[in-house]
């Protein structure tokens, strides 16, 4: 626990919104290796929240609530997972995590088309390149969203996706119109087993 001279910084950042997989892990992976870790009030509070997302019980110790929800959270690469280079399309609206989503695929042999920040533009590329797989901002801004998209894209050309949000609430929303979901910002660790887990199924 913070020394007390710390606790009003260490309450600043618990108190902002939790965006993304990686600071996830930062507050709850501690339980899973630490069986003395404690949570904050604030942080079993949001461990809750993210349970009943996810319609999983809040009513067990908070490490085995953490499992279960970063089960449904952090892909691993399954038996038979490929590293092959792909063709994948970005669409994403933020240009600065597009660019770090086209440094991770390019840095990982993957050619990419792209990146587009609406779904019009991104089906018309999707018509004149063979795609592997699509990965799609959830919110889009314009007249068609990126649920519209992936839709689209799933119904002319089976194509595989790869769903993102900053908001957790968008991806739970999504059903089985996905193959793989992701919360952002992901590290290049992860953004890589997904990959490989979509591409292996």
């Amino acid at each position: 626990m913070p020394d007390r001279h710390d606790e009003e910084t260490e309450a600043d950042l618990r108190g902002q919104t939790v965006r993304g997989l990686d600071r996830l892990c930062e507050i709850f992976d501690p339980l899973l290796t630490d069986a003395a870790h404690t949570l904050y009030s604030d942080q079993k509070s949001e461990l809750a929240a993210l349970a009943r997302i996810f319609d999983l019980p809040t009513d067990k110790e908070p490490a085995q609530v953490w499992a279960e929800v970063r089960a449904l959270l952090v892909v691993t690469p399954g038996e038979g997972a490929t590293s092959s280079p792909l063709t994948i399309m970005v669409v994403e609206q933020d240009p600065q995590t597009a660019s770090d989503l086209l440094a991770e695929l390019s840095c990982a042999g993957h050619r990419v088309i792209g990146s587009f920040d609406s779904a019009e533009t991104a089906e018309v590329s999707a018509a004149l390149h063979q795609i592997d797989l699509a990965m799609i901002d959830v919110d889009l801004a314009g007249e068609a969203d990126g649920l519209d998209l992936a839709r689209s894209l799933r119904g002319r050309w089976n194509m595989a996706t790869i769903l993102m949000s900053e908001n957790i609430v968008s991806l739970t929303s999504v059903g089985d119109l996905g193959d793989a979901l992701v919360l952002k910002p992901i590290s290049g660790a992860n953004l890589r087993a997904t990959i490989a887990s979509v591409m292996a199924a």
